[in-house]
């Protein structure tokens, strides 16, 4: 079996799906199944078959109700991901893969262009979806017009929402349990997998605040000026992981490119932004989380989940300041039921079955 795999290829949140999709290729080829890739970043793929793929060109959009947060489809506007050129140049990048390698099936990683390519193929497609996208608000008429313009080129059906992409596709999973990704487990052509975080196992927790700075370098100084004056000075040490960032330590802040690990499996508290790949990784070491929810349509529905669900708080990016920051800091370390619910849905999360199962979407 040859197995295609895309994913989505945007400025924010991109590490995640590439990671996601390392994970795939690998568990895939010590199967015995061939992979290739779509991607950007050929480097990081040089073990598998890669095939060029266009990054998105994020532009300004005025299109972004504030009191909702972003829509999917507010967010891929936002992104470019559905300026005409971009569309036509990845419909083409596609085609002259399965044209290349002549895949038997695709696999998409939060990419729904491809789901569009692999119907005009005939090639059958398994796609990860994420609730995020399926939660309907509404949105400027406009903002899928191109999208839809495509489609009409092609001689397929209008949409109204970007998850109606998915109607299409032959097989669709998802991770997590149904609190926080409540699709229909008896839909015969859906999966749930634990994690696309592999380690489950519970670290001892030490006195570690940790914050994971986002991908957008403006929101994320304004995130380091609000953890300096929140926590600089405190006994407690705290850890700064950001990808612009050079290695020093500030009184008792720590900052770091590269993500530590270790560190972040012992945190008592984990700032992020949302990012479904964080997310999981505190959900699989129960560790509660405070999310600065900048609205993005999977960061915002993490956040409300965290916050229902006893796992965390849920900052609004515009309500973030000292104030806010250190209450839900002060709220979860004072209050045992955030760690006993982290650990009750770690427990949870052991029951489903683990990432080695994805196989089975393979071979049922």
């Amino acid at each position: 079996m040859k197995v295609l795999i895309s994913y989505q290829q945007s400025h924010l949140d991109q590490a995640s799906m590439e990671h996601l999709c390392l994970k795939f290729a690998s568990q895939l080829t010590q199967n015995h199944i061939d992979v290739a890739v779509l991607t950007n970043h050929q480097q990081l793929f040089q073990d598998y078959v890669s095939f060029p793929y266009p990054q998105a060109k994020k532009h300004f959009s005025f299109f972004f109700h504030k009191k909702q947060g972003k829509t999917v489809e507010e967010f891929f506007e936002q992104q470019g991901i559905f300026d005409k050129n971009y569309l036509d140049n990845c419909f083409q990048k596609i085609q002259q893969a399965i044209c290349a390698y002549q895949p038997d099936v695709i696999l998409d990683l939060n990419n729904p262009i491809v789901t569009i390519a692999a119907r005009i193929a005939e090639i059958p497609v398994y796609s990860y979806v994420h609730m995020g996208m399926f939660r309907h608000r509404p949105f400027p008429s406009n903002t899928l017009k191109s999208l839809n313009g495509f489609l009409k080129e092609l001689k397929l059906e209008q949409i109204l929402y970007v998850s109606d992409l998915y109607n299409y596709t032959n097989k669709t999973f998802t991770f997590t349990p149904n609190q926080f990704q409540p699709f229909d487990d008896s839909n015969l052509t859906f999966y749930r997998f634990r994690s696309m975080i592999l380690s489950s196992n519970l670290q001892t927790k030490r006195q570690y605040i940790v914050a994971i700075l986002p991908e957008d370098e403006k929101l994320a100084r304004k995130q380091i000026k609000v953890m300096k004056d929140s926590f600089v000075g405190s006994k407690t040490q705290t850890f700064v992981f950001g990808s612009f960032l050079s290695t020093h330590t500030e009184s008792n802040i720590h900052f770091q490119k590269d993500t530590d690990q270790d560190i972040l499996s012992q945190a008592t508290v984990v700032i992020h932004s949302g990012d479904e790949e964080m997310f999981e990784f505190c959900l699989m070491h129960a560790i509660p989380q405070i999310i600065i929810n900048d609205g993005q349509y999977l960061h915002n529905w993490n956040a409300n989940a965290v916050a229902r669900c006893g796992i965390g708080c849920n900052i609004p990016l515009r309500n973030l300041s000292v104030a806010s920051l250190y209450e839900a800091y002060r709220e979860i370390l004072v209050d045992e039921s955030y760690q006993r619910q982290s650990i009750a849905f770690h427990q949870q999360c052991l029951q489903i079955g683990g990432f080695d199962l994805v196989l089975t979407l393979f071979y049922q």
